[in-house]
Parts: C-alpha cells; structure tokens; sequence
C-alpha cells in the first residue's frame, strides 16, 4: 500500500477514535445530568411532599372539628334521632284511648283498684301503653337504626374531612391514593369503637323501657287515682253501712243481708257513678296521660342526644390521633427512603 493512503488512513481512524470516545463521554455525561435532575427533582417532591403532610398534620384537628361540629351534622343527626324517638312514642298515644275504655269500664275500674292495693298500680297501665306496642323490642330495634343511620352519616363526613384535607394540602392523586387506603381502615376502625361506644354511652344513658316508664308514668298519675281508690273504699263502707242500716237489727242474719244489701246497692249505683265519671274527666284523664308520656319521650330523647354527642366528642379525639399516626408513619417511610 503507498505510503500517502497509509497517512490518510491512520488519520481518519485517529479522528473516528477521538470522535467514537466524545460521544461515548457525551452520552455518559448527559445520562449523569440527567439522573442528577431526576435525584433532584425526586428530593424537590419528597421535600414538598413531606411539607403537603406536614400541613395535614396542622390542619387535621380543625378540620375535623369544623366538619363534625357544623350545624348541619347536627340538625341530621337530631332529626334522625327526634324521628325514630317521637313515632315509638306516638304508637303509644295511639294506645290512650285503648287504655281509657279499660279504665272507664266496671271490670278495668275494680281490676286497677286491686292492683293499686297490691302496689302495682302501673301493671295495667303498662299493659294497655306499652306492652300492647311491644314497646321494648321496639325501643332496642329504633336505637339500632339510629346508630345505624349515624354511622353512615358519621362515614360520610369523615370522607369529608379527608377530601378537605387533601384539596387544601393539594395532594397529587398517587398520594391521596395511597394515603386513602389507609384511612378507610381508620374509618373503619374508628366507626366501629363509635358504635361500640354508643351502645355503651345509651345503656348508661337512662334510656329505659316500658317497665320503667310505665312505672314513672302511674306513679305521676297515683296522688289521683290513690284519691279515687280511696273514694271507692269510703263509698263500699258507707253502701256497707246502709244495708245493715236495711236488715234486721241484730242476729247472724242481719250481717249477712247487710254484706249483700251493701254490695248489691253498691253496684246498681256505681256503673251510674263511673259513667258519669267518663264523661266529666275522662278528656283530661286521656290529656294527662298525652303529656306524661311527652315527658318521658322528651327524657329519652335528651338521654339519647347526650349520649350520642358525648360519644362525638370521643369519636373526634380518637379520629384525630389515628389520622395524625397515619400521616407521620407515612413521613417515616419518607424518611426512610431518603437515607438509603
């Protein structure tokens, strides 16, 4: 091969050699660049992302506060309970008429007097209001739909508070959905010692059943029917007293004409007496009656109000320290990254 193309050959693959490791260390330096800005914008996200949970942390407490203590919560949860309370309560209105006919009649009049005798005076009473409504199972099942129906209503509003958080912080949607997963079982969790809590909270309340309620409603009726029990006693000595008054005036003979005179007079008049009796008190009979089991439903409403808002306020304690835990064990597998 001559000499010159020997030259010019060896030049050329000088020059693609040269040109071949330029590139090389272009590419490589450009790679390095590239992942050095990515390192970079890796550590810009973590930092802002680390600051978006700091922030959650502040704004937690308030807003938790914010959401479940806003006056339409409040008005909801009321209206669920007031609901449930006030038509359990009017099933037993309904029941006063019913209980007025026993009341009124010749056979309720002398079944109650014997019952007032033997301090159970509220047995029939009871009878006829509550047990005839099957009060009881249906006081525990409008307490289960309540809580039921504020469980709901509570899940919502905690879905609230997060979605508030999340959109004042502006989480990117990754986060938010990694963060979400682990407050639904916080959610979940809380919601569950709220019922829990609940149940407790009613069952120390002083919501009662019938037995009890009926008790409070015939002893607040009891001054006035112990006054007329007393009035009927009078009434059979004095019939008593004027049927002997009637027989003969001594022997074994005159008590028991007496005893039968007695009892036969006092029965031809009292069926009058009781008639008349209906028609002169029975309509404020039937409206006292109206207005005690009002009292005892406004008592229960307020046990069952207090004990849902005592329970609130644990519920909102024990959500605000589960969302904080949830959001700095994420903070921690932050840092975690960043110092390996």
């Amino acid at each position: 091969m001559p000499k010159n193309q020997l030259l010019w050959r060896s030049f050329w693959i000088t020059i693609l050699s040269i040109f071949a490791l330029w590139l090389f260390l272009f590419v490589k330096a450009e790679l390095l660049q590239e992942k050095k800005i990515q390192v970079l914008q890796t550590n810009a996200d973590t930092i802002q992302l680390e600051s978006q949970l700091q922030n959650i942390l502040k704004l937690a407490p308030q807003e938790i506060e914010r959401i479940l203590n806003s006056p339409k919560l409040q008005e909801n949860i009321t209206k669920i309970i007031e609901t449930e309370i006030t038509t359990l309560f009017e099933q037993v209105k309904k029941q006063i008429p019913v209980y007025a006919d026993f009341h009124y009649s010749l056979k309720g009049e002398y079944i109650e007097l014997w019952a007032y005798s033997q301090n159970d005076g509220g047995k029939y009473l009871k009878k006829y209001l509550f047990d005839a409504t099957d009060f009881d199972t249906k006081m525990l099942t409008s307490q289960q739909r309540i809580i039921d129906k504020v469980y709901r209503t509570l899940h919502l509003s905690l879905e609230d508070v997060s979605t508030s958080l999340y959109t004042q912080t502006k989480l990117s949607e990754e986060e938010r959905g990694a963060l979400e997963k682990i407050l639904a079982l916080q959610i979940q969790s809380t919601l569950n010692r709220f019922e829990n809590n609940f149940h407790t909270s009613l069952r120390a309340s002083g919501v009662v059943g019938a037995g009890v309620i009926g008790a409070l409603v015939a002893k607040k009726m009891g001054a006035k029917l112990a006054i007329k029990a007393g009035a009927k006693m009078g009434g059979a000595l004095s019939a008593g007293a004027g049927g002997f008054a009637l027989c003969a005036p001594s022997g074994p003979g005159a008590i028991a004409c007496g005893v039968a005179t007695g009892v036969a007079g006092w029965f031809a008049t009292d069926k009058i007496i009781l008639e008349g009796d209906e028609y002169l008190h029975r309509e404020a009979f039937e409206r006292e009656l109206h207005i005690l089991i009002e009292e005892e439903k406004n008592h229960t409403l307020s046990a069952i109000k207090n004990s849902f808002f005592s329970t609130l306020s644990q519920t909102k304690e024990e959500y605000t320290q589960k969302l904080q835990q949830s959001v700095r064990q994420r903070l921690q597998e932050l840092s975690d990254q960043e110092n390996k």
